[in-house]
């Protein structure tokens, strides 16, 4: 785990000490029913979602804790102790196969059972299960009668029968924006973005997070080889013009440093002259691309380089990367 998701987690952890709003979160069902005292984690940033899967475990006797992103669940896992998990895969930050993976990793919490709902309708549940760990896997959308046959196998308590009278029509409809956040699973690889345009960071980060990648990010070429040396990425994504050094030195710099010499660099550049793609080469880089540049050609290239096989022809292409219309080289 990353210094930075140790640190996150550690202050998410004070939660419990400082006393945050648990009762904007934590739901005790004040209904005696055979299900009470069992409580359910639901872990997604749809604040529909969440409010339809509490009314359907709230009316089912069941107690209820709410996260919006993976982080949370992870830190209130760790607090609560919950019987089961409900885990979203695309999220702010790190994604739920992240989370999942995390939540085996730690003894504490490693035998909570985690069902994982996703709106990909085409994702193999026998892929989900092995890879990520999780102990289920449904697609959005989904029937509460779905649901609660899912917790019953998992958590052997019957609640299934006795939630038959519920509102078993009730759906769980997918995020209507999910065909734009598609993901790949990227493992956790690690990737750092060498660029000094914050808002082609974001967009970076925002593509490769949902891809499953952890990312690392260097605002000039300096810092990005002080990471690189620490770190030891799966890639280096490194742009041309930086403050300073620029993208070529750095790769320059990179190539002749026996540690991470092998690290793939893939250059970016605004400018599309033949001479900047002559300089990716002859400095050592894997690819180059040029800005304007989709979420498809960069996916592509990355699939290539790690020898990842994507699960969908389809990556999500309105995301489109620019470049940055004030940059200059630094003499």
């Amino acid at each position: 785990m990353s210094n930075l998701k140790t640190s996150i987690l550690k202050l998410l952890q004070r939660d419990k000490k400082l006393e945050i709003a648990s009762s904007d979160i934590y739901y005790k069902n004040p209904v005696k029913s055979p299900n009470s005292g069992i409580l359910i984690l639901i872990v997604d940033d749809s604040k529909t979602a969440q409010k339809v899967l509490k009314n359907i475990f709230m009316r089912a006797g069941y107690d209820v804790l709410q996260a919006m992103d993976g982080e949370s669940g992870i830190a209130l896992a760790q607090q609560f102790k919950p019987s089961l998990i409900l885990m979203d895969v695309i999220m702010p930050g790190i994604s739920g196969f992240q989370a999942t993976r995390m939540i085996r990793k730690d003894p504490e919490i490693a035998n909570i059972p985690v069902i994982i709902v996703s709106g990909d309708e085409k994702a193999s549940e026998h892929f989900w299960i092995s890879e990520i760990g999780a102990d289920h896997y449904l697609t959005k959308p989904l029937s509460s009668t779905e649901l609660f046959s899912s917790i019953d196998k998992l958590l052997r308590s019957g609640s299934f029968e006795n939630t038959l009278n519920t509102e078993a029509s009730e759906v769980v409809e997918p995020d209507s924006t999910y065909e734009e956040k598609n993901l790949t699973i990227g493992n956790e690889l690690k990737i750092l973005v060498v660029d000094d345009s914050r808002t082609v960071q974001y967009l970076m980060k925002k593509m490769l997070i949902q891809r499953g990648y952890e990312v690392l990010q260097a605002y000039d070429a300096k810092t990005g080889i002080i990471l690189a040396k620490k770190n030891m990425p799966a890639l280096i994504i490194m742009d041309v013009v930086m403050p300073g050094m620029n993208g070529f030195q750095a790769t320059r710099h990179i190539k002749k440093d026996p540690k991470i010499a092998d690290i793939p660099i893939v250059i970016i550049s605004g400018n599309r002259q033949a001479t900047d793609q002559f300089w990716a080469t002859r400095m050592g880089a894997a690819h180059f691309l040029s800005k304007p540049f989709s979420r498809k050609d960069m996916f592509l290239v990355i699939d290539d380089i790690l020898h990842i096989k994507s699960r969908r022809s389809d990556y999500g292409l309105n995301t489109i990367v620019e470049p940055d219309n004030h940059a200059v080289y630094e003499t």
